[in-house]
């Protein structure tokens, strides 16, 4: 599936396969949230992201029904793994988790960790993902422009196989 959003020229690509696997953890009621980081590769000159893997919950990350902190120390062996055997290609990307929600909306709290990423500078590329995974295929793409710190967000669904646009 790609993703267009027209109003800042940037398409990104989610795999069926990194979709599917993602779906995985879809989030009951009741349970955990569950998440990690987004990994892939970036073309500058078409403004194109490429999800092209993503870490799993961890034992080490701190999680409850309506929270989810990923344990950093992990992530970053990870990103390096990744950088190392793509001779650089691949780097982090951005964040996904769950909300037991039909329909995700980020929290105050997501919307802090976003920001938080942006004054650390702890993303290379010119805009940070966040994806949150909803209840019944439902998912949420928030795509930040780092630059101008403009949030655009829209929803997409996991099962679906046609291209996405975004007209914000």
């Amino acid at each position: 599936m790609v993703i267009e959003v027209r109003k800042i020229g940037v398409k990104v690509e989610i795999p069926d396969e990194v979709m599917s696997n993602m779906a995985r953890y879809e989030q009951l009621p009741a349970e955990n949230e569950k998440g990690g980081i987004l990994l892939g590769m970036y073309d500058k000159d078409n403004q194109y992201y490429q999800i092209t893997d993503f870490t799993v919950p961890t034992e080490h990350d701190n999680s409850g029904p309506s929270h989810f902190v990923r344990n950093k120390d992990v992530a970053q062996k990870e990103i390096n793994r990744q950088w190392m055997e793509s001779d650089g290609l691949v780097n982090y990307l951005g964040e996904w988790h769950t909300h037991a929600q039909v329909n995700p909306k980020p929290s105050i709290v997501d919307l802090s960790l976003l920001r938080q990423i942006i004054k650390d500078h702890s993303s290379l590329w010119p805009h940070l993902l966040m994806l949150i995974l909803g209840q019944a295929g439902s998912a949420i793409l928030i795509v930040v422009e780092q630059k101008r710190k403009r949030r655009m967000q829209f929803k997409v669904e996991v099962n679906f196989s046609n291209a996405g646009v975004c007209n914000r």
